[in-house]
């Protein structure tokens, strides 16, 4: 296929994100980063991704993905508990999420499961000692 894009193609686009469905969507605000005058690039650049992960909601998607590559047996009683909902609400984002694996191509799967269970091992990784 060909795009050609038009004067009125970003703001057709930026319409369609602001209506459009986009599922559970959280918005969160960290606190003021504040370092001292000689930090390093790679200081802010830690403060900021410490942010983003401490304040990032977990969803049970991202749960399921993370119990999924440890290999271990999924109990949606416990990864209910884990994730704060019901275990019927895990349990069908459980299926959707297996569902959307098995849709993929076997060679993007890990990909795809590394994807959602990212957030919570950068999770993980706040509570580890440098």
């Amino acid at each position: 296929g060909r795009f050609v894009k038009d004067e009125n193609s970003d703001v057709q686009s930026i319409l369609t994100g602001i209506i459009g469905k986009k599922g559970a969507v959280h918005v969160s605000f960290g606190t003021p980063v504040s370092l001292p005058p000689d930090a390093s690039q790679d200081d802010v650049v830690a403060a900021i991704d410490h942010q983003i992960i401490s304040n990032y909601r977990l969803h049970p998607s991202n749960h399921v993905a993370h119990a999924m590559l440890q290999g271990a047996a999924i109990d949606d009683g416990a990864l209910a508990q884990a994730s704060g909902i019901s275990t019927a609400e895990l349990t069908t984002k459980r299926v959707e999420l297996e569902s959307r694996l098995a849709a993929a191509p076997a060679e993007l799967r890990p990909y795809i499961l590394n994807m959602y269970a990212n957030p919570v091992l950068c999770r993980q990784g706040l509570s580890q000692p440098d």
